[in-house]
């Protein structure tokens, strides 16, 4: 029996892990905005919460650049910019007393995605978790791929979608993060009308037949054709696997796999499948489960 946690920019979901994999889950916001110490303290409320004396290790999957083996957060840029360094394992390990596994949280997802998802039938696996941030992660044969400086999770900064586009917390303009992430969209709305709205109630504008939700959508569903052709040229996966907040939006999907395809290098990755996470907001929780392993 364990504790996973998935803990991302906006919330925290922590589960309780009994061994038949049976998730007794929590859910509270992240409230990063709060400063460091606030969100370390919202993480061992919640782990409190779930607590069982029949707990043997804790895992998480964290949206930042992870170092692994020391189980460290080298940073997080959707969180308060001193949210860097923090040995999370070490402080974890001396407030619980049993073992911590730590990793970035697409990997995660993208690893609970291949075990127990839409990718158990494939050996090379990109995942992308579309929500506040962007996240990446890779599997080769049901094993990460985390990079030799652990930075394939932070893959979205690296490709240049709009030249002199949006800036991202990351310091660059027009990152793929910064052009087709929850963010993006709602930045794009607010543009467009002034307004500030999420990226949930963007949706429903554009499911009302709104014409400016709809064309932020289509603006971000373009975006997203484009940085999924990068990585796909680059890394020629079996298949690829969208989770995230924004991967609910299905008006997104068509227009960026017709973008996408202007984009791809050769012809035979058009048959590529680009398909939505089949285990939802509990892929990263069983993904962390495996990081023992």
């Amino acid at each position: 029996m364990l504790i996973s946690l998935d803990v991302g920019a906006s919330k925290i979901i922590c589960a309780f892990v009994d061994d038949n994999l049976k998730l007794k889950k929590i859910k509270i916001a992240t409230q990063t905005k709060k400063g460091k110490h606030f969100v370390l303290q919202n993480i061992f409320d919640v782990i409190k919460k779930n607590w069982n004396k029949d707990v043997k290790k804790i895992c998480i999957g964290f949206a930042g650049r992870i170092d692994i083996k020391k189980g460290v957060i080298i940073e997080a840029l959707n969180f308060t910019k001193n949210f860097k360094n923090i040995y999370l394992k070490k402080i974890l390990e001396k407030e619980f007393k049993v073992p911590v596994f730590l990793s970035n949280d697409a990997q995660c997802f993208t690893l609970g995605e291949s075990i127990f998802g839409a990718g158990k039938k494939y050996n090379v696996i990109l995942g992308f978790t579309l929500g506040t941030g962007i996240g990446a992660g890779i599997i080769i044969n049901k094993k990460s791929y985390y990079g030799a400086h652990y930075l394939i999770s932070e893959i979205s900064h690296h490709v240049i979608i709009e030249k002199n586009g949006l800036k991202c917390n990351c310091g660059k303009r027009g990152c793929f993060e910064a052009a087709a992430s929850g963010i993006a969209l709602e930045k794009y709305y607010k543009i467009l009308t002034g307004k500030e709205k999420t990226s949930i109630e963007i949706n429903m504008e554009a499911l009302q037949n709104k014409k400016i939700a709809q064309k932020a959508i289509l603006k971000v569903a373009k975006n997203l054709g484009i940085g999924l052709a990068y990585f796909i040229n680059i890394f020629d996966p079996n298949i690829v696997i969208l989770g995230g907040g924004l991967s609910e939006i299905k008006m997104l999907y068509k227009p960026a796999i017709i973008e996408m395809k202007k984009h791809l290098a050769n012809k035979s990755l058009f048959k590529i499948p680009i398909v939505k996470s089949k285990l939802g907001e509990d892929a990263i929780i069983l993904g962390a489960t495996k990081l023992v392993e």
